[in-house]
């Protein structure tokens, strides 16, 4: 098949829900921006009730932010995180998604972590996040790199 692999979780999965998302946002009268935190906020809220609550309560953020930027590997088979942690603060270097859903694959892990941090004893957890810059070509794709960061008070 011309080298091309196909399997769930791959970047061509995810086309069909940034464009979901963007008509969702417009719909609701939101940036995407500001659609897409509300959401990853939203879900990972969602996801942390019962078990995931309790065990958050015995880690650190900081031990919380490593799991969580290792955990979209389980879903995707693109994007890898490169984590510099400092106190109260990390530098995260996504490489490996495909440029024009880099702003949006990083953006949707980093509000969705910040939520799951908070479980975690974070508080005024900040995100900031940096443009997606070309990296490299994989099967005809351009793909990026996006820096970003987070900062956070502790409880």
């Amino acid at each position: 098949m011309n080298g091309y692999d196909f399997f769930t979780g791959n970047w061509y999965d995810i086309y069909p829900v940034v464009y979901m998302d963007e008509c969702a946002a417009k719909l609701c009268g939101k940036s995407m921006d500001a659609f897409l935190k509300l959401t990853c906020e939203m879900q990972a809220k969602l996801d942390m009730n019962g078990v995931y609550r309790m065990i958050l309560g015995f880690v650190s953020p900081e031990t919380a932010l490593k799991r969580m930027t290792g955990f979209s590997g389980q879903y995707f088979n693109f994007g890898k995180h490169e984590l510099v942690l400092g106190e109260k603060k990390a530098n995260i270097v996504t490489t490996g998604s495909p440029l024009h859903i880099g702003d949006w694959f990083c953006k949707a892990l980093g509000y969705y972590v910040s939520r799951v941090i908070i479980h975690a004893g974070a508080t005024e957890v900040k995100s900031t996040f940096g443009s997606p810059e070309p990296g490299g070509v994989l099967k005809d794709v351009q793909m990026c790199t996006v820096r970003w960061q987070m900062e956070w008070e502790s409880k």
